[in-house]
């Protein structure tokens, strides 16, 4: 089914896929689409007359169905096209995936890798609902942003947290676009690689402390909830339908609601092979895991039927249980610790993200917690 087209202007052909969206919808994603384009071709000094087919789906369990991606959008680069939803679930949390888009076709292959990452979320304002910079800023006051050799090291900022390393690279990028010239940003965007960028890190350094000087953390919401009764609710199954994004689990949460139940406990998982030695903690994103995107449909679904949702990282391992991580020494405990901070603080920055009401931290680790109480202590402190 190739989709029907439905608006067009001079820089995207949008193409509907039985969406459901209204007319007000559409113009929308038009309007904002078009600011995203405008932003970038104002600050990057660059105008082009190509067109891009932007096509929009029902919900983020078609989209998976229909393309293996469940993403709220992305970017297919072999045909430079746009791929996307607009459900409610997702608000004003506008993914932006146009931006990178142009840029790829503006300044091309970058570098490195975080730069496209943190423009395509800097020239979208609505990155996740209050824009990258807010969400960098809020990183490095906590203590969570990844240091900068690491972001900028293309191998190295694989295993970063993809929240965490588009937020922090945005507030970089704005730091290079205030820095230097639009000729020598779009020049070095596709030939500077760590090396040469290194030399800049105390000026950075002192850019994001004179950023932070003026930063307000926006308000919490109270934590009284009374008395509650809740569930595990288990990612049921890998095909789409039958995971956290599918209308099974919608179906599933509103009959568990009528048993009583008011609080709900949301488990995505990541996986491992090595219990006495570290070894990085991968973000399982594929269309039919416990990925962001349905981590949030669910805790959507469930706050819409009044339960309170508490966001519980949890870690697998066909080699024994959480309890049973032991390291040999201290120097392995702390890149143990090292790996499971960048984990856990991506799903830490999803729930305020996404304003989900508790949090959990540090699940079934019976020998890292009596051996390593300080460790648990920092990671508790940067969390909250």
């Amino acid at each position: 089914y190739k989709g029907n087209q439905v608006k067009e202007n001079n820089r995207f052909r949008y193409i509907d896929h039985a969406s459901g969206l209204t007319d007000i919808q559409l113009d929308s994603i038009e309007q904002y689409s078009l600011r995203i384009s405008s932003h970038l071709e104002d600050v990057l000094g660059i105008s082009w007359n190509k067109k891009y087919d932007y096509h929009l789906y029902k919900s983020t369990e078609i989209k998976g169905l229909m393309l293996n991606n469940t993403a709220p959008a992305h970017v297919n680069f072999s045909n430079m096209s746009v791929h996307g939803v607009y459900e409610h679930e997702f608000g004003e949390h506008y993914a932006g995936a146009e931006s990178q888009l142009l840029l790829r076709e503006m300044l091309g292959m970058p570098k490195v890798l975080s730069m496209e990452m943190g423009a395509a979320a800097y020239f979208n304002e609505k990155w996740e609902e209050q824009g990258a910079i807010y969400w960098g800023l809020l990183l490095y006051h906590a203590g969570a942003a990844p240091d900068l050799a690491t972001l900028l090291n293309n191998e190295k900022a694989e295993i970063i947290s993809p929240l965490l390393r588009t937020a922090a690279a945005a507030v970089w990028v704005q730091f290079l676009l205030e820095t230097l010239s639009k000729d020598d940003f779009k020049r070095l965007y596709t030939t500077a690689g760590t090396s040469y960028w290194m030399p800049y890190a105390k000026a950075y350094e002192a850019y994001v402390d004179s950023l932070l000087q003026d930063f307000k953390r926006l308000p919490t919401a109270a934590s009284d909830y009374g008395f509650l009764k809740g569930f595990n609710f288990a990612h049921e199954g890998y095909e789409v339908y039958n995971g956290y994004i599918g209308t099974e689990a919608a179906l599933s949460l509103k009959e568990l609601r009528t048993t009583g139940c008011n609080a709900l406990a949301i488990i995505p998982y990541t996986y491992t092979g090595e219990l006495k030695k570290p070894a990085p903690f991968p973000f399982v994103q594929s269309a039919g895991a416990e990925n962001d995107a349905s981590v949030i449909k669910s805790a959507h679904v469930a706050s819409e039927l009044g339960m309170k949702v508490l966001l519980k990282p949890q870690i697998w391992s066909w080699k024994g249980w959480p309890g049973d991580f032991e390291m040999s020494s201290q120097e392995d405990w702390g890149l143990f610790f090292q790996y499971y901070s960048n984990w856990i603080y991506h799903y830490a920055l999803l729930a305020e993200m996404y304003h989900m009401d508790m949090f959990c931290a540090g699940v079934e680790f019976q020998q890292a917690t009596l051996q390593q109480p300080e460790a648990w202590k920092h990671i508790i402190h940067v969390i909250k």
